[in-house]
């Protein structure tokens, strides 16, 4: 051991500048030789990141790696002492030092560290990360459930698109109002303990890219951390006119409903409304779609179904014809007929679906049934989402009145937005 520390000392003094070095570098053993030098540790490098036992203050011709201390008193008496330091050996501004390595200074180290030098490498590939455990692991996706918003009957308003903010463990009940970057946010659906936040803004605003939501009014925390947030990437949209009024039994009149729209930007759907059952026996044509949209957007319209046609009779009293169905439910039963006595009214239409014919109590004509209202089923694409959507939804037609001997018409069925919000 003397001899190769005299050996180590000697050859190490042969060069003037052997220990002079003012840059922030450490003392790295060549791969080859046994004088040691200055230089970055090459986080490639398994000899670099592992180093030398403690204790090896010389090194032989097959060493490679960073200098440790155990160092004897060197460079005037000023070197490291084995009694009080172990570490590698540093020099920044011409002050020696020996401590643990920073391996985020760019002074100390060069390179990347090879993916083997993580648990060997196992299971490492371009889909894993390296885990807090220890261990190379794929991500947990996040599962984001859809939103759904259900419209009926007669109103009209500004929807404004939701957002799912990334939380780690978010309280809330529905309804609660939280504020971020001056937007207000309400909370969809209530949650104990959740991860996703789903909430719809009351303005055309955004939050910040993260931060805490504070509880404006409601239940829930005082403030919710978010990491992140994500908007839906696709709206499916349905849109079902109202139904048209079932004509009355010998009557005179009965109502159509107005067209229903879902609007954004110079984009829109239209459902128009079923129309009345006829006086002339017929039953309510089904209403027309109609709109302008945007050439991403797929959009299946179709026109309302027409009700069933009274009957016209001059011997006995008949039943009202049926209103035309839609998806959302059935038309309204035709009000029957019972002679000499009584009739029945027309009932009403279910959403979108139109309204009974009024019956007759003698000879004479029944009413016809109201029309489906036309069907719209559209999905706007993540590149067509607007911020704000108005919608427009009308009443069902009203029913007919009744004439001599006859029954009223039912009432239309109401129009219907139905929005489902996919985030992913």
């Amino acid at each position: 051991m003397l001899r190769k520390s005299l050996i180590f000392i000697i050859a190490a003094l042969t060069s003037s500048n052997a220990f002079a070095k003012s840059a922030n570098q450490v003392w790295v053993m060549p791969s080859s030789g046994n004088i040691p030098k200055w230089g970055q540790v090459s986080l490639g490098s398994s000899a670099a990141v592992t180093g030398e036992s403690a204790g090896a203050c010389y090194a032989t011709s097959s060493s490679s790696g960073l200098l440790f201390a155990d160092l004897p008193a060197l460079y005037g008496g000023t070197g490291i002492n084995s009694s009080s330091s172990t570490g590698a050996a540093q020099v920044a501004s011409g002050t020696w030092s020996v401590g643990a390595l920073n391996l985020a200074s760019s002074s100390y180290v060069t390179g990347n560290l090879p993916v083997t030098n993580l648990d060997s490498g196992t299971a490492a590939s371009s889909s894993t990360f390296w885990r807090g455990d220890g261990t190379w692991a794929a991500p947990v996706p996040i599962i984001y459930s859809p939103m759904m918003v259900v419209l009926v009957g007669s109103s009209s308003g500004t929807y404004y698109t939701p957002y799912a903010f990334n939380v780690t463990s978010a309280n809330a009940t529905s309804g609660a109002t939280y504020t971020n970057n001056s937007c207000t946010f309400t909370v969809y659906s209530t949650v104990s303990s959740a991860t996703i936040l789903y909430t719809n803004p009351t303005s055309s605003c955004s939050p910040s890219s993260s931060g805490t939501l504070t509880k404006a009014s409601g239940t829930g925390d005082s403030t919710i951390t978010f990491s992140s947030f994500i908007q839906p990437n696709n709206i499916h949209v349905i849109l079902q006119g109202s139904g048209g009024g079932g004509w009355g039994g010998n009557g005179s009149s009965a109502g159509n409903g107005s067209a229903s729209q879902f609007e954004w930007s110079s984009y829109s759907i239209v459902s128009g409304s079923g129309e009345a059952g006829s006086s002339t026996i017929v039953g309510g044509t089904g209403g027309t779609p109609s709109g302008t949209l945007p050439s991403g957007v797929v959009c299946n319209q179709r026109n309302g179904a027409t009700g069933t046609g009274g009957i016209s009779s001059s011997v006995q009293a008949n039943s009202g014809g049926a209103g035309a169905s839609s998806p959302f439910g059935g038309g309204g039963g035709g009000g029957y007929a019972n002679g000499g006595s009584s009739c029945g009214v027309g009932a009403a239409g279910a959403d979108g679906a139109g309204g009974g014919g009024g019956g007759m109590e003698a000879a004479g004509s029944s009413g016809g049934g109201g029309g489906e209202g036309a069907y719209s089923d559209c999905t706007i694409p993540q590149y067509d989402i607007s911020t704000a959507y108005t919608y427009s939804l009308s009443a069902g037609g009203t029913g007919g009145t009744a004439g001599s001997n006859g029954c009223n018409g039912g009432v239309g069925g109401p129009a219907l937005l139905e929005l489902t919000l996919n985030f992913q």
